[in-house]
């Protein structure tokens, strides 16, 4: 998810058990998202690409059909 959402421009900092976001207007990102084959960072950069302008590409994104078949349709 860190890799991911930083292409929004989001500061976020990982440690071992914890993770910290901090607020921030995220912006649209230069390079194409990836879902990692995981139906929740699909989904979630999916609806991170909703608070910017213009088109994103997320890639690897089929994951989606493990908990919700028709995300893609129905967003689109």
């Amino acid at each position: 998810m860190k890799k991911e959402l930083s292409k929004f421009s989001a500061d976020i900092t990982v440690f071992e058990n914890e993770i910290i976001i901090k607020k921030s207007d995220l912006t649209h990102p230069t390079e194409n998202l990836c879902g990692n084959n995981d139906h929740r960072i699909a989904m979630s950069a999916a609806a991170a690409a909703f608070s910017t302008s213009g088109t994103v590409t997320v890639k690897v994104a089929e994951a989606v059909k493990k908990s919700y078949p028709s995300f893609w349709d129905e967003i689109r």
